[in-house]
């Protein structure tokens, strides 16, 4: 039986006893039998989804799985991942990937140059050269599928994967269930056939985005898959999907963050490292890329210049790109640029009295999971995942979705009331601890593999 929500899971594992994954596990060490194996794929190690996954990899390992990660671009040292590495294919196959990549040149060059602007990635699902199950050496018991935009074709990995090995699939963003679009802005036509798309060059009835549905429902038709999105919003919008419509289970598991890694540290010397001014009040925003439209940093600025309290904000930035919108007057910001060292990130959070998420669509927000962990409360968009972690005047505010005028109120009213604020931020702590930590997430991942390889 497959339980599809996060409570009848929890509530399956209370009443069932002792699982399998924990028999196994128990055993590894003095018998004949192994821990179940699960392999992770992912493309890449960079990037909110990327860090994600590795999170959960790290989870399961320290619950004691036998956890695998297989990516395709990036470099690490840590334990369980691996470079995908590439078996020669077959003459058919070899020939099949280089028509492929005639066609996806043509279709680059038809679809995707000169795409209206503002819009995030687009992928398609048809690769030259991609994962398949059989360049897999450690034999999987679980395929683990996270963000694999251009990391295999649709039709050969599916095919390739036996029909008895079962595949989960976590969502971490929209791009699984459309037809190409990472977030659909608004559009629906996923729920359909897609075409007509308003994110390409060229839309028509057949085009691009219609192909690429076309070519997710017939490759996961009939495959053992559960589907995770991380969060509650996001599974709605994958069971409306005509991808994901008729799989049985289709659920949601929020982030996990370690938070004995992620805490407050002392906030003056944290301050002082980065060369802050003591005696503003200090907004931290952080993004994979800060000049993406759809994180929103245009809507925060335009935010703080209508703030009656712009002089004495101190804007605190990181992420990768520039800043390219006009800072407003009086207003100082201070930008510390790309940063990958989970450490240095926390003395990031641990500087600010308040952390900004103003994206235009997001389906998570890892940066807000990671700032409540240090004890900093958020204000965000009412939008997407963010109300899974943002409970307002509880662990921060939500303002309406793109309202600047109301993300000021929200921000302006945190700047007022120092006495909440720091409340907030307690309690935005406790809500992690609670429900947000990597062992959290772990046990429920290995809930759903267990109702999978009963």
């Amino acid at each position: 039986m497959i339980l599809g929500s996060q409570q009848e899971r929890q509530t399956h594992r209370a009443t069932s006893g002792s699982g399998y994954f924990e028999r196994v596990a128990a055993r590894a060490n003095g018998g004949p039998h192994r821990a179940v194996r699960v392999v992770h794929v992912a493309t890449q190690l960079s990037g909110g989804a990327a860090i994600a996954a590795g999170r959960l990899h790290t989870g399961l390992l320290r619950h004691g799985l036998d956890s695998h990660f297989l990516y395709l671009h990036g470099d690490t040292k840590h334990p369980g991942y691996a470079r995908w590495q590439r078996r020669r294919r077959p003459l058919s196959q070899r020939i099949a990937g280089f028509l492929r990549e005639r066609q996806g040149q043509r279709d680059t060059q038809w679809y995707i140059h000169g795409r209206p602007a503002g819009y995030d990635l687009f992928s398609s699902t048809r690769q030259r050269d991609g994962i398949v199950f059989t360049d897999i050496d450690c034999a999987p018991d679980v395929i683990h599928l996270h963000w694999i935009s251009g990391a295999f074709d649709y039709r050969d990995f599916f095919r390739s994967v036996p029909a008895t090995t079962p595949i989960v699939w976590t969502l971490h963003d929209m791009n699984p269930f459309t037809g190409g679009c990472h977030y659909s802005c608004g559009c629906t036509r996923y729920t359909d056939s897609c075409g007509n798309c308003p994110q390409l060059s060229h839309p028509g009835p057949n085009d691009l985005s219609s192909r690429n549905l076309r070519d997710k429902q017939q490759a996961l038709a009939g495959r053992r898959l559960a589907v995770v999105a991380d969060s509650t919003w996001l599974a709605a919008e994958a069971r409306r999907s005509s991808v994901f419509r008729s799989v049985a289970a289709v659920s949601a598991i929020n982030y996990g963050v370690d938070h004995e890694l992620f805490v407050a540290n002392d906030k003056e010397s944290c301050r002082v490292a980065f060369g802050l001014d003591p005696d503003r009040i200090v907004v931290c925003f952080g993004a994979d890329g800060i000049q993406n439209p759809r994180k929103g940093m245009d809507l925060l600025l335009d935010a703080l210049a209508r703030s009656r309290f712009k002089d004495r904000i101190q804007l605190l930035v990181f992420g990768g790109g520039a800043i390219r919108q006009s800072v407003p007057g009086g207003m100082v910001i201070h930008n510390v640029g790309e940063i990958t060292s989970d450490v240095l990130l926390r003395s990031v959070y641990s500087s600010a009295d308040i952390f900004v998420i103003a994206s235009r669509y997001e389906a998570s927000g890892q940066t807000a999971l990671e700032a409540m962990a240090c004890g900093v409360p958020v204000v965000g968009f009412n939008i997407g995942g963010i109300p899974d972690l943002v409970l307002p005047s509880v662990t921060g505010l939500l303002a309406e979705k793109e309202n600047a005028s109301d993300l000021r109120r929200c921000i302006d009213w945190l700047i007022e009331n120092p006495g909440e604020r720091v409340r907030m931020g307690q309690r935005a702590r406790q809500r992690v601890e609670e429900g947000f930590t990597l062992a959290r997430q772990a046990r429920d991942y290995v809930a759903l593999y267990e109702e999978l390889l009963a």
